[in-house]
């Protein structure tokens, strides 16, 4: 498999759009992942540039990480932002406050914890797609992303999260 090109329309490897114009509307779409390029190019970011692999894309978006992910059998795609780690001295503290902060929230932001990591994340279903209620999604979780993340760190003392793959030796 060769590398894709600047001038090529489409990944080499999964059928990813690569480009976004005005033809693209009437594209019948090779997979789920080029639709969902189609969509990160339509939110403002590149998503040849973002692309990790196929059905990944790491966007970066102010001080946030926003991971990409097809998810659900390519039903569905994740947005997710890490804001810390879970402290192992104290966690209660924190997992009261997360508790309430999901309580609480009107919004489709959603914090979760995996693996010690805390982290806020957002679904939206592709079966009908609405950029404008993507782009507002994406919107609330970078700025949610960024106040909370100052919040645990400055009120629970909870650390940044480690990259996604900086177990695997890989720095994104």
């Amino acid at each position: 498999m060769r590398p894709h090109a600047p001038t090529d329309r489409w990944c080499t490897g999964c059928g990813c759009i690569l480009g976004f114009g005005e033809e693209t509307t009437s594209v019948s779409f090779r997979s789920t992942a080029a639709l969902a390029s189609l969509l990160i190019e339509s939110l403002g970011f590149d998503a040849a540039a973002s692309r990790i692999s196929s059905g990944v894309w790491l966007l970066h978006a102010d001080a946030a990480q926003v991971w990409v992910d097809v998810v659900e059998d390519g039903r569905e795609l994740a947005f997710y932002s890490r804001l810390g780690i879970l402290p192992a001295a104290d966690p209660l503290p924190v997992l009261r406050f997360l508790t309430a902060a999901n309580d609480h929230s009107a919004r489709a932001c959603r914090l979760s914890l995996r693996d010690d990591i805390i982290g806020i994340e957002v679904v939206e279903p592709l079966a009908f797609v609405n950029t404008a209620v993507m782009a507002s999604s994406l919107g609330q979780l970078i700025a949610v992303a960024a106040e909370l993340r100052k919040v645990l760190s400055e009120r629970f003392g909870v650390e940044p999260a480690p990259d996604r793959f900086a177990s695997d030796g890989l720095d994104f």
